[in-house]
């Protein structure tokens, strides 16, 4: 049975900014996938990808961001994102977007099951920029 969202399209564009969390790890770029850690001083958001706080995979950057500064993350499925694609290509319309090795990139290409990593499908592409947001499909841990 299918199960219905309501639509993602506010004035926030589907960003929810969580108090006290802050930029840590070296500043965010915009449109950079993010985790949300704790390493004990409070929350902190900071670029993930499948080796590095993919576990903890929260979505997407809204602007850049410098280290100490509160910043909204694309949270809200069916959100459109406009994701840092590795190594600076492109995207194919209709493919699945997962998240990649390299922290706050995406890729096309599922990462391998044979290295510790996380298996997340975090968007389906719709254009050669951008994605629709997914929040329900993280397929496990490898490795």
């Amino acid at each position: 049975m299918p199960v219905g969202y309501a639509p993602a399209y506010t004035s926030t564009r589907g960003t929810v900014t969580v108090p006290n969390a802050t930029v840590s790890g070296g500043g965010l770029r915009a449109g950079a996938a993010v985790a949300m850690v704790n390493a004990g001083t409070g929350p902190s958001i900071v670029e993930c990808g499948s080796k590095f706080h993919g576990d903890r995979f929260f979505g997407f950057a809204s602007v850049t961001a410098a280290d100490g500064v509160n910043v909204a993350v694309v949270t809200t499925r069916g959100s459109v994102v406009t994701p840092i694609v590795e190594g600076g290509g492109s995207l194919t319309p209709n493919g699945r977007v997962y998240l990649s090795g390299t922290p706050g990139e995406v890729t096309q290409t599922p990462p391998a099951l044979t290295t510790p990593s996380v298996f997340i499908q975090v968007g389906i592409a719709t254009t050669t920029t951008t994605m629709i947001l997914i929040t329900d499909a993280r397929h496990g841990i490898s490795g």
